[in-house]
């Protein structure tokens, strides 16, 4: 059978934005792989929020993101979390369910501009306001299609039987989050929290019979695969081909049709294609609502219709 690979996660989760560099590795291990990802909300409200994820509940969310940063190497900037807090998660997650109805692409590229939205910029994405909003921004969404389905978008409930699979944590109904299961022709197995290529690949062999060969893209191929969804930090360059910090750094720096800026006092790489030249230079300062320079919001364009 196909190997299938389904995702469960919430755009507002750290740890789902600190394991998209193992993901993005096992997807250019496993080109052909069918991925599904599965909206999973959060935090309704924090007063009905009750899940590993946040210890401490609201008030532990900073502690949670500066320690999963330092963990991963993935930069967030865990200030929207002392300065405006999200009340709830829900209205992200129904923007990914609307971006879904316009394919895989635009689902993709929307779910990337609200992680970077909300952990690099310090955007507020608990209101149908701010989501649609924000997808306006991304390339490859149809803004106007967005904003009527996602008034009407409702996030189904994770099917009970994820909780059965070997590998997998429940919290309450749900799975904790991230939560990734491999389907495959030796079963299904999964694995629940921040995981790392290594921790993914051996959740893949169990369920496929066979382990995925580690990622060995160049840092020029790695971002002309994965800029058109948004920014790459180095720590995901690293991840796609097995380069250093540095190394993966410099060679970007050096290729005089990337783009580098700076997010949560980290850089970022973009191939330039996808950058639209009133891109100013980004600071650690929060984007307004709308504002240009949020992570997500420069591109416009497939990379056969590059930014004029």
């Amino acid at each position: 059978m196909q190997t299938e690979i389904h995702v469960y996660g919430d755009p507002l989760d750290p740890r789902g934005w600190v394991t998209e560099p193992a993901l993005r590795a096992l997807d250019a291990a496993l080109g052909d792989a069918d991925w599904r990802f599965h909206p999973t909300v959060l935090v309704p409200d924090w007063a009905a929020y009750d899940g590993p994820e946040f210890p401490g509940g609201k008030g532990s969310v900073a502690a949670v993101c500066s320690r999963v940063s330092e963990e991963s190497g993935m930069p967030i900037d865990e200030f929207l979390w002392f300065d405006d807090p999200p009340a709830t998660s829900a209205p992200a997650c129904r923007g990914v369910v609307a971006a879904a109805e316009q394919g895989a692409e635009a689902e993709r590229r929307f779910l990337r501009a609200a992680r970077e939205a909300t952990f690099l910029r310090r955007t507020n994405l608990d209101t149908e306001s701010a989501v649609v909003d924000l997808a306006a921004s991304v390339p490859g969404v149809d803004a106007d299609g967005f904003a009527d389905d996602v008034a009407d978008a409702a996030v189904p409930d994770p099917d009970a039987s994820v909780l059965d699979v070997t590998g997998v944590d429940a919290a309450g109904d749900r799975p904790a989050l991230p939560t990734v299961v491999v389907r495959g022709d030796e079963g299904e197995r999964g694995v629940s929290g921040w995981a790392d290529f290594d921790e993914l690949a051996h959740v893949v062999q169990a369920a496929t019979g066979s382990a995925p060969p580690s990622p060995s893209l160049t840092v020029a191929e790695a971002l002309d695969r994965y800029s058109a969804a948004g920014w790459l930090a180095p720590a995901e360059l690293t991840a796609l081909t097995g380069e250093s910090y540095d190394d993966a750094a410099d060679e970007a720096r050096a290729d005089d049709d990337v783009v580098e800026r700076s997010f949560a006092s980290e850089p970022f790489f973009r191939a330039a294609d996808y950058v639209a030249d009133e891109e100013p230079d980004a600071t650690d300062e929060p984007a307004g609502d709308g504002a240009e320079g949020t992570p997500g919001a420069e591109a416009s364009g497939q990379r056969d219709a590059p930014v004029e």
